[in-house]
């Protein structure tokens, strides 16, 4: 997220350069550029971080699960991320799980994917939407890398709800 923002600030600031006004204007407005790409760049990453911190990703992550097909029900179980990685902390283990819980909450529809987030459960879905469609209209906008569009290396999907029927299970024994 910080060199998104780096970036964008960078991409203002070049569109906006000075054609006259000497070597110091040009001194001047880079120098701008790069406090300013700096304070912003610093602000995405103090966000980023009290996001994971909030979001306790370190210890624990959320995890969905597909309980039915007709109708569908999602099951969402907090889990702790030890019990999900391999010797390599980057490699998740995928693929069916049993999982012995107890049901916590009723069956929800389109729950916010951030209720529980206490920063965020507070900005509307439709504001991370807007949000996430802004982050990928600028990755459209960064040059080509060998020929292909920045798209094609990031795919940056991140979903405002849990679609359909969701419920809550606290986990007390997960099986491979």
């Amino acid at each position: 997220m910080e060199a998104i923002t780096r970036f964008s600030v960078k991409k203002d600031y070049l569109s906006n350069f000075p054609i006259g006004g000497g070597h110091e204007a040009r001194v001047e407005h880079a120098e701008k550029m790069q406090l300013e790409a700096n304070a912003k760049g610093e602000l995405a990453r103090a966000i980023t971080n009290a996001f994971k911190a909030d979001t306790r990703q370190e210890t624990t992550r959320e995890y969905y699960g597909r309980l039915a097909t007709k109708p569908s029900l999602t099951v969402i179980t907090i889990c702790d991320l030890a019990h999900f990685i391999v010797g390599d902390p980057d490699r998740l283990l995928d693929g069916t799980f049993t999982v012995l819980g107890k049901v916590i909450s009723p069956v929800e529809k389109d729950v916010p994917t951030f209720s529980r987030n206490k920063l965020l459960r507070n900005l509307a879905p439709s504001a991370l939407d807007d949000g996430i469609d802004k982050l990928n209209e600028l990755i459209d906008q960064a040059p080509e890398v060998d020929e292909k569009a920045p798209s094609e290396y990031i795919d940056f999907k991140l979903d405002s709800r849990v679609r359909g029927s969701s419920i809550r299970v606290m986990p007390l024994a997960v099986y491979s």
